[in-house]
Parts: C-alpha cells; sequence; structure tokens
C-alpha cells in the first residue's frame, strides 16, 4: 500500500525440550533489493538481537541473494566469537518451494490442448450466475456429490491450474450433458480463432474440424481459423493424467513450506521422487507428458540436478533421521546416480561430511569446556589440592594426556555406534523425530547437537513471506501512514503472541493454518527475477 521495500528476517531453532521454534525477528523496512542493502540489513538485525551463530540462511533464487550471502560470510569471518560451520560453507539455502515453482511453470509454459478446452468450459460456467445455477441445476439432476466449486486457474500460478482440474474432473458428467442440452454452451465454443504461426511451425488449433488456412503477404505468417469443440472423453482423460502428474508436485510445495514442523530431514527424499517421475515421463515415448516432463527436467537439472549444486546438509538431514540413516542415501543415490562409480564417490563425499561436522562440533565442545576453566584465584585452591593429594605435575599431565586420549577414541566412534543401530520407526507414520532424539541426546552428545541444528533448517522461505500477507492486512487502505515501525510493531507482536505458552495444553493458539494460503502467494512471487 505504501509502496516501500520491506525485509522479513525469521529465527528457527530447536530448544532445549527438542521443540521446534521460529519467531520473525525483524519485519524492518529497507531501501532497495540490492546485494549489498539485504546483507547489511541482516546484519544490524543479528547484531541488535545478540545472535552470534547462524548454521543457514534460507533465501530464494533471486540473484542479489547470492550476492547478500557472499558479503555476510565475510563480515560474520571478521566478528570475533561468532560462529559459522566450516566457515559459512553450507550457509546458503535455498528455497526448495521457489525451485519447484521454476520447475513446473517451465513445464507447463506451453498449455497443452485439453486444459486450454477446459479452461473454457470452466469459464463459461463462471461468467454469469445463470450459467452457475444451471450447472448446479444439471450436477443435483446427474447425482454428482461434491460439495466443491469449480475454481478458475491463474496463468501466472501452476497450483491454481491443479486446483482448477482437480475441481472441473468431478464433473466431467454435468459437462457432458451441459454439451447435450445447453445451446447457449455450445454456441460458446463455436467461436472462430485465428492464430498467427511461422510457415516452419504450423499448428493446428483444433484438428478435429476443417481448417481453412491462408497466408499473410505482409507478413508471410500463416493464419490458421479453427472451431474449438468442448472437451472430448480424449480431453478428459488427458486432464485425468495431468491432474495425477501435477498432484505429485502440489504436495510437495506443501511439504516444502511447512514451518511447524520439521522439513529438513524429508526434502532430499521429496528431491529424488520429482527426479525420478520426471525421467520416467521424459522417457516414455507414449505419455502426454513426455514434452512438459522433459522441459521440467531440463529446469531441475539447472538446480538440484548435479549432487554439487545441492546443499549437502539436506542429505546429511537424512542420515540423522533414524528412520532412513545411510541405509535409504544409498538406495537413493544408486535411483539418480546412474553410474557405480558416481554413487560410490557421493557415498564417500557425504560420509565424510557427516565425520567432518562430528569433528567440528566436538572441537567445539572442548573449547567451551576450555573456556570455563577455574580463574587463577579458583586455580590456585586447586594446585593446593593436587599437591596435598601428592600427585605430581608430570604424572597427572601423562594422565590428562590418556584420559583425552581414550575419550576421544570413544567418541569417535558415537557416529559409528548410531549409524550401526538399527533402524527404528520406519514404518511409523507417526514417528515424532524429535523426541526420538530428545530421549537419546544423552547417548548420542555430540551427533544431538549436530541434529538440534539441522533438523531446526527451513528449506523454503514462506514462513517469512507468510508475514507479507499479515503486512497486507496491518496497512491496508485505511491505515496507509503507518510508520514502519509501528508496522514491525504490529506484525511482530502478533507472530510473538500466537506462540502457545508452555504448561497451557487447553491454549489453542493453532486455528489458522497459514501455509496453504501463502503457498500460491509465494509460487506468484516468484518471476523472472528470479533467475536474472
Amino acid at each position: 500500500m505504501q509502496n516501500n521495500n520491506y525485509m522479513c528476517l525469521t529465527a528457527h531453532w530447536i530448544d532445549d525440550d527438542w521443540i521446534l521454534q521460529k519467531r520473525i525477528l525483524n519485519f524492518c523496512e529497507i531501501k532497495d533489493h540490492r546485494g549489498e542493502s539485504i546483507a547489511k540489513q541482516i546484519e544490524d538485525c543479528l547484531f541488535q538481537w545478540g545472535i552470534e551463530k547462524v548454521f543457514t540462511i534460507t533465501v530464494d533464487n533471486a540473484s542479489a541473494n547470492d550476492s547478500a550471502i557472499t558479503i555476510l560470510k565475510k563480515r560474520f569471518k571478521s566478528w570475533d566469537g561468532f560462529a559459522m560451520v566450516y566457515d559459512g560453507e553450507f550457509l546458503q539455502m535455498r528455497c526448495a518451494a521457489h525451485i519447484l515453482n521454476l520447475v513446473v511453470s517451465e513445464g507447463l509454459k506451453e498449455m497443452n490442448k485439453s486444459i486450454e478446452l477446459i479452461r473454457h468450459a470452466v469459464k463459461y460456467v463462471k461468467s454469469s450466475p445463470s450459467r452457475k445455477r444451471r450447472f448446479i441445476m444439471l450436477a443435483e439432476r446427474e447425482r454428482v456429490e461434491s460439495k466443491s466449486l469449480l475454481t478458475l486457474d491463474c496463468p501466472t500460478r501452476w497450483n491454481s491450474t491443479y486446483l482448477m482440474l482437480e475441481s472441473a474432473v468431478k464433473f466431467v458428467k454435468v459437462f457432458t450433458r451441459m454439451e447435450e442440452e445447453d445451446e447457449e454452451y455450445k454456441q460458446y465454443f463455436k467461436k472462430k480463432v485465428k492464430k498467427a504461426t511461422s510457415r516452419d511451425s504450423f499448428i493446428l488449433i483444433d484438428d478435429r474440424e476443417g481448417v481453412d488456412d491462408e497466408f499473410d503477404d505482409i507478413t508471410s505468417r500463416r493464419i490458421v481459423e479453427s472451431t474449438i469443440l468442448p472437451p472430448s472423453a480424449y480431453d478428459w482423460s488427458a486432464a485425468n493424467e495431468f491432474l495425477g502428474f501435477l498432484k505429485l508436485f502440489y504436495n510437495m510445495t506443501l511439504k516444502f513450506s511447512g514451518s511447524n514442523y520439521v522439513t529438513s530431514n524429508t526434502c532430499f527424499q521429496h528431491i529424488v521422487s520429482i527426479q525420478t517421475s520426471l525421467e520416467s515421463n521424459a522417457s516414455s515415448s507414449y505419455s502426454i507428458l513426455n514434452d512438459m516432463s522433459r522441459r521440467m527436467l531440463s529446469k531441475f537439472n539447472k538446480y538440484w540436478g548435479a549432487a554439487e549444486k545441492m546443499n549437502p546438509l539436506l542429505v546429511v538431514a537424512v542420515i540423522l533421521d533414524p528412520r532412513y540413516k545411510l541405509t535409504y542415501v544409498k538406495v537413493a543415490f544408486a535411483d539418480i546416480f546412474h553410474e557405480p562409480t558416481q554413487c560410490e564417490a557421493m557415498l564417500r563425499k557425504i560420509t565424510s561430511l557427516l565425520y567432518r561436522l562430528y569433528d567440528h562440533y566436538l572441537a567445539t565442545i572442548h573449547v567451551g569446556e576450555s573456556s570455563s576453566q577455574p580463574t587463577s584465584e579458583q586455580g590456585d585452591n586447586v594446585e593446593l589440592e593436587l599437591e596435598g593429594d601428592n600427585v605430581g605435575d608430570a604424572t597427572y599431565q601423562k594422565f590428562l594426556a590418556q584420559a583425552d586420549a581414550e575419550n576421544n577414541v570413544e567418541k569417535i566412534s558415537e557416529v559409528d555406534e548410531y549409524l550401526r543401530a538399527e533402524l527404528v520407526g520406519y514404518r511409523d507414520s507417526k514417528f515424532d523425530l524429535l523426541a526420538w532424539w530428545k530421549v537419546n541426546a544423552c547417548k548420542y552428545k555430540v551427533l544431538s547437537l549436530i541434529a538440534r541444528d539441522m533438523l531446526a533448517v527451513p528449506v523454503s522461505t514462506v514462513s517469512s513471506e507468510s508475514a507479507f500477507s499479515t503486512g497486507g492486512r496491518v496497512l491496508d487502505a485505511f491505515r496507509s501512514s503507518l510508520s514502519s515501525k509501528m508496522a514491525e510493531a504490529l506484525i511482530c507482536a502478533q507472530n510473538w503472541l500466537s506462540v502457545k505458552p508452555p504448561n497451557f495444553n487447553d491454549f489453542d493458539c493453532d486455528n489458522f493454518d497459514e501455509t496453504e494460503a501463502i503457498v500460491i502467494e509465494a509460487d506468484a512471487a516468484v518471476g523472472d527475477e528470479s533467475e536474472a
């Protein structure tokens, strides 16, 4: 409403009770969308909150975000005491929902003719109240039991096309009867449509009727005239095939976009499912989804096709799920990497990364322990006690070295112990991952620290983008003069107060589902700028 630029920064973490938490830290005005401005704003927000540890930063695929992450890495390295894993090597996490939107949108650029015809049919019903009433009456006569009504899709939102097909296929019998009895419906489709195509790419809009074609003398382009017919049985069959295909991506978008549950441990699994489905349809010579899958697979390979293009933490997160561990990773790599040597190389790379993370966290623990050593005054008392126990310095130092060596051997084997343990709950649909780690945190002290950070990583920016829907309600036409500070106060306060207080089980703050409503908006926000 104010035509100002805002940035939302949301923190995700797992608390001491192993409960996933999220809070909007800042909803602040920003002067522009340049990478330098974004990096400076994030740096200021973290400094004001006193945050000294950042595991990952989840952003969409705009080029400005790439430069912002690069700048932040340099800034964080210069901060004394600031903690990053491996100097920010895995700091950037690309929004999976935005990537999936780009993949599907690429496939739907050239819309299938059957979907176009169904869109015309839906548009006819929704164009006037009288047509809608006749449609409902015919639905009652055909005894179509469906509480959902027809929805018309938006060309820039692929998931709205899925929802349109989902609602339309329930009324196939109604549309068929309309074609038989509704003369206005038939006349609606008997209009002439002209489409200019080049000589080399002559396309028939509809090949079921006679087509008169001619050439434009000025442009040397062929003018095609064709009669559009109502959707046929073939069109509805094709719509069902498209619906089943798009359902996979629609459900994946919802799963990627969750913010009230852990998503990092299943993201890689969804990526594998998408890749195998696209490859299967692209290699089929009989499927109508062949061309669409080829275009989508090309876009998929740009972001996720090669393992080095994907943040490897997504694979490590699967290993830290006791239901899957390395067993699932081995099976998945065998499916997506067709060469055994490449599969083995990737498996070694991911396993090595897990051990490197373990060493990093183990070193962090040791640093923390050494920083909490007694003060000089307390140290004098300790030395007196040791001297009173007749413990020589040289012998005691040897003891400390031996104890550290034995403890290190025991701790290093913690990863092997976890990986050798049997899989648990892999057939349990209600398995609580965070509850399992809460119980086993004492058994796997270092791995639990890695899991706490890893499982808190959001794989989409929907949680932050949902704040802009709230912002649209805060800054409306009647309150368009609110300052940016007041807008931030209202949005942050609403977010903080919506958190369920501890020990108040009867307090219900989960009545609204922000995920499904926001997914469409988040997808619509992705445009050409995302691929700049």
